[in-house]
């Protein structure tokens, strides 16, 4: 009986001794996101202090930077949103791509996900068509956007990559099938896994098809003849066809979104 009863009483001491270390363990954990909180946010405040002469000045880098750092706040709310969303446009409407890719994305979605992966709510919601219009004009400027370190606010965007989910989630293939392509021929391969797939074979038919007209833009011949390689002349024949249409679309809608610099290609 003595026995039971001191394996029990060990038991307890045990189990009291590892709540005892998961509470100090959660203080501790609890104390260490607290500190890296204000670390973060000291930070932020010294980015934003560092840009206010070039914000003042117009500076639309220094504005989109900004505005992601007072957007980038675990306790961002609704009233704070005024002045982040009033510098975002101003940079926006002086043809700053990583502004208009930044409130393109906003708009099109209504949330912003910040360092926290914690989405703030647009006041008022998504306003899908301003967002469609201001992704559409970031994808003139350059491929893709973003900044890393503690120089600048973290954030990153891809313009017609969102323009390509967003029409495939809407039914739109062929809006779907032209932001792919401008996508392929000028900021280089966003389809990584399916190229990979349809140069040994892999895939239906109907993908493979696809990739190879889409290879067919590029004028890769070592890409074109990997895909080619074990397809029926007939679907070569669909392929070609297909990329003779989405030529046609990109030209098209180049007269109104004119391809990026080289410079800021892929």
């Amino acid at each position: 009986m003595r026995a039971i009863v001191l394996v029990v009483g060990l038991a307890l001491i045990g189990g009291t001794g590892c709540l005892t270390m998961h509470a100090i363990d959660s203080v501790q954990r609890a104390n260490r996101e607290r500190a890296t909180d204000r670390r973060l946010q000291q930070e932020r405040d010294a980015r934003v202090a560092a840009a206010a002469s070039k914000v003042a000045a117009g500076d639309p880098q220094a504005m989109t930077n900004v505005a992601i750092d007072l957007m980038d706040n675990k306790n961002f709310s609704g009233p704070d949103w005024d002045r982040p969303l009033a510098l975002l446009e101003q940079a926006a409407a002086k043809g700053y791509g990583p502004a208009q890719a930044v409130l393109g994305d906003l708009l099109l979605s209504g949330r912003w996900q910040g360092r926290y992966y914690v989405y703030h709510q647009l006041p008022g919601g998504a306003r899908p068509a301003r967002g469609l219009e201001l992704l559409k004009r970031a994808t003139t400027w350059g491929c893709q956007f973003g900044s890393r370190g503690n120089e600048q606010p973290q954030f990153s965007s891809d313009p017609a990559a969102t323009l390509v989910r967003h029409f495939k989630q809407a039914k739109d293939a062929e809006q779907a099938r032209l932001w792919s392509a401008r996508s392929f021929l000028y900021c280089g391969d966003p389809q990584g896994a399916e190229v990979w797939g349809a140069r040994r074979g892999h895939g239906t038919l109907e993908e493979r098809q696809r990739m190879l007209s889409l290879a067919l833009l590029t004028h890769d011949e070592r890409l074109v003849a990997d895909i080619r390689s074990g397809l029926a002349p007939s679907d070569i024949a669909a392929a070609e066809q297909g990329a003779a249409e989405l030529r046609r679309l990109v030209a098209a809608s180049e007269q109104q979104y004119p391809a990026p610099p080289a410079e800021r290609r892929k």
